[in-house]
């Protein structure tokens, strides 16, 4: 008997998925599950909205979303991101229905059920498609690590917990600590 194929899924197939609650995300063409998030999860998403959002709007700096957004990044890649930023003068050429490209900076808040997820196969497609900053959230360390991409993959450009300065290299002049991003746990 021969080994069984692995059916390999496309665009095409994630659009035929039930809209139950869970995230559903084709990493390579193979379909990940997740359910909704928890309370302390959304809570983190959230307060990186609040902080970010004024920042972005004041200085005309582009478009911020939170998931549940489709980002697809190739027919067998498609992500949802926690929250995703895409410069003003990239906007008119992804935004669609939803988003076609890599945004110019991807947050994913960790979770134990998504962790190595995200800080691996999420990690190793978003640098292969062009996402300039990664922010891995920590909620359990109530650590923030944003990494910038360089030639060789992503490489760190600050991580931090507590009152440390934190500094974005997409979002010009913006700073924030960790604490104020854990502060209503």
């Amino acid at each position: 008997m021969g080994v069984a194929e692995r059916i390999r899924l496309t665009y095409a197939d994630y659009r035929l998925l039930p809209e139950d609650g869970r995230r559903y995300e084709i990493l390579h063409g193979l379909l990940e599950m997740s359910p909704s998030a928890l309370a302390a999860h959304q809570a983190v998403v959230t307060r990186l909205m609040a902080l970010l959002l004024p920042w972005i709007l004041t200085h005309r700096l582009g478009r911020l979303f939170t998931a549940p957004m489709d980002v697809i990044l190739a027919e067998d890649s498609i992500v949802q991101p926690d929250l995703l930023f895409i410069t003003e003068a990239r906007a008119p050429a992804l935004i669609k229905d939803w988003i076609h490209g890599a945004p110019d900076l991807v947050a994913e808040v960790l979770s134990p059920g998504t962790a190595a997820r995200d800080r691996g196969v999420k990690k190793q497609l978003y640098a292969r498609f062009g996402v300039r900053e990664y922010w891995l959230v920590d909620p359990e360390s109530r650590t923030v690590t944003i990494l910038t991409l360089k030639a060789r993959g992503y490489h760190e450009l600050v991580s931090g917990s507590g009152t440390c300065q934190l500094k974005s290299s997409i979002l010009s002049g913006f700073e924030f600590t960790p604490e104020s991003v854990f502060q209503d746990l």
